[in-house]
């Protein structure tokens, strides 16, 4: 896992971290996705994510989307932390960070089996398909970037939220123009950080930097 960026930072401050999940099962369709859980290495994975923070703010809390995996990297992160002896408040589900955006999921599953996951993702992305197959990327975005600015103005902790690869992807495509093609799909635990700034709000992923 990479922690340079939250190793380089004030966690103490205003601070979203919009996470992946830890790794999981591989998915065979769209249409079982939710039912695919952590694999061991990723309830170890998460585990050893939450001892890395833990202690680095005195006010953590930390949600995650209605998948069964989210809840299981949420769990494990807040069992790393309080082992190590750190203190956060798990907060449940939080609807959003799942991404609810497709609308006609036998489309989409026979478009990726045709083709490929990428080959979908830059047809999406490029707003190719129809809105009543997926909504479109920037209507997404820009969903997502008003939640995390709801976070970073009403709580003056961390907040870390589990989500998924193709999540952080839109973020990271339409704030940053960074394709998965050149970059690669966001691997286990990979994270977009925000922070709250006097002016405006910083968005962090690796070596990367933009204000928002």
């Amino acid at each position: 896992m990479d922690f340079k960026v939250i190793d380089k930072i004030d966690l103490s401050r205003p601070t979203v971290i919009f996470a992946r999940h830890a790794e999981r099962y591989d998915i065979e369709s769209l249409n079982n996705h939710h039912e695919v859980l952590l694999t061991e290495k990723g309830i170890s994975d998460s585990y050893d994510f939450g001892k890395h923070i833990s202690g680095r703010s005195d006010d953590m809390r930390i949600y995650h989307s209605t998948v069964a995996r989210c809840r299981q990297t949420a769990e494990s992160i807040i069992n790393g932390i309080t082992d190590n002896g750190g203190k956060s408040e798990y907060k449940g589900e939080f609807l959003w960070l799942l991404g609810d955006y497709m609308f006609d999921k036998v489309f989409i599953d026979k478009f990726i089996n045709t083709y490929n996951v990428n080959t979908f993702l830059r047809t999406w992305f490029d707003g190719k398909f129809p809105h009543d197959i997926v909504s479109p990327i920037d209507r997404i975005s820009n969903d997502f970037l008003i939640c995390i600015k709801s976070q970073l103005e009403n709580f003056e902790g961390l907040t870390i939220d589990i989500s998924h690869d193709w999540n952080i992807s839109i973020m990271l495509e339409y704030y940053m123009g960074l394709k998965h093609e050149s970059i690669g799909i966001p691997v286990f635990l990979d994270h977009i950080v925000f922070q709250k700034e006097e002016k405006n709000i910083k968005m962090i992923y690796h070596e990367y930097e933009t204000d928002l």
